[in-house]
């Protein structure tokens, strides 16, 4: 997806708290490929 856009995803969300969503690839990690994802219940 083209930097600075967004995407929304649907999906079922069983476990809240906070989650490292990344990829293993330490370039990427570099370059702000992370997001921390939040699910409250």
């Amino acid at each position: 997806m083209p930097a600075r856009q967004t995407v929304t995803v649907d999906r079922d969300a069983d476990n809240p708290g906070q989650w490292m969503t990344h990829c293993h690839n330490a370039y990427h990690a570099g370059a702000g490929m992370m997001i921390n994802l939040a699910y409250v219940s």
